[in-house]
């Protein structure tokens, strides 16, 4: 990876001097130091995938840099900043004799701050409900100019439902592949319960985890767009609740990050009726995400949280049959 990284960045007007790595679980991050004193990002995309995590395709990465340069014109610095390579690209692909098929790349400007999980209050859920709401109203007004491709987040095609349910019956047994099914049937019924306009459906964010927003200065930025795609604003919600849910102080914790998106924009309508399906389909997706990662000797430990996804899984879907 050092060496697609050093392609990589010979296609852009920096002189590295430092590589950090970052994260390799999927995509590969490093960090670049250069002799100018500044810092960036490299990320090299992940060439597998499946159904429920598909491969990213150039236009799509293009797509979510186009994104990314139209919230920065909009919103401000609170979103990674896109490089530009020698021919004024945002997207290069680096190629490696001998090391297997070319990587997507792409370069951004380093966003300063600090994760909190430990310590996470609801003032620091409050401050990326607003940040949320923000991007939010900006996407209700997003409207690509070019050719413009990004998946969507809340459709569960066929392949996907039958990846899904097929994948949990090898691994996890009939029982745990119908709890799958009936989950993938309840999402089908919210997302056909909301409508599409453009205040409750566009861009999303789609992973704004406690690893995917910082604070700094009194300022809080969200990074790693690259799950971004189309989809209703209520299922960014359900995204960034779902990470603290399992807390001791969640109630606060969901209130917070409620009140801070309500001083921005109106909470989306049928919050209270849909949010249980769509922290759903976060968890399967995650699930999923952890199956299919169980041949990496980093996820030891897979069996283990499959099993708590489903449980947690069996409690939503409780919840969403008593409309909860």
């Amino acid at each position: 990876m050092r060496r697609f990284a050093a392609a990589a960045l010979a296609a852009h007007a920096v002189q590295p001097t430092a590589l950090e790595l970052l994260g390799y679980a999927e995509n590969v991050t490093f960090r670049v130091d250069t002799v100018a004193g500044d810092r960036f990002l490299l990320r090299i995309h992940r060439t597998t995938g499946s159904p429920f995590h598909p491969v990213r395709t150039v236009t799509e990465v293009e797509s979510e840099m186009a994104w990314l340069l139209s919230l920065r014109r909009d919103v401000g610095p609170c979103v990674p900043e896109p490089v530009p390579n020698h021919e004024g690209s945002f997207v290069t692909v680096a190629e490696v004799s001998g090391h297997g098929e070319p990587r997507i790349c792409v370069l951004f400007r380093w966003v300063a701050g600090r994760f909190r999980n430990i310590g996470l209050t609801p003032s620091n859920l409050a401050a990326v409900g607003g940040l949320m709401a923000r991007l939010h109203d900006q996407a209700a007004g997003f409207s690509p100019l070019h050719e413009f491709r990004r998946w969507r987040l809340c459709d569960v095609a066929p392949d996907e439902s039958a990846h899904a349910i097929d994948t949990v019956l090898d691994e996890c047994g009939p029982d745990d592949a119908a709890l799958v099914a009936t989950v993938l049937d309840r999402v089908r019924h919210a997302v056909l319960a909301l409508d599409e306009a453009p205040d409750t459906f566009g861009m999303i964010h789609g992973d704004l985890h406690q690893h995917n927003y910082l604070f700094h200065q009194g300022q809080v930025s969200a990074i790693d767009f690259d799950d971004c795609g189309w989809g209703h604003f209520l299922y960014d919600i359900a995204v960034t609740l779902s990470e603290v849910s399992l807390r001791p102080d969640a109630r606060a914790l969901r209130d917070g990050f409620l009140e801070g998106y309500g001083r921005v924009r109106p909470l989306p309508a049928g919050l209270d009726e849909h949010l249980p399906a769509f922290l759903a389909l976060r968890e399967l997706r995650l699930t999923m995400w952890v199956l299919e990662q169980r041949d990496d000797p980093g996820f030891k430990y897979w069996e283990t949280e499959v099993r708590d996804g489903l449980l947690y899984l069996r409690d939503l879907l409780r919840r969403i049959d008593r409309g909860a």
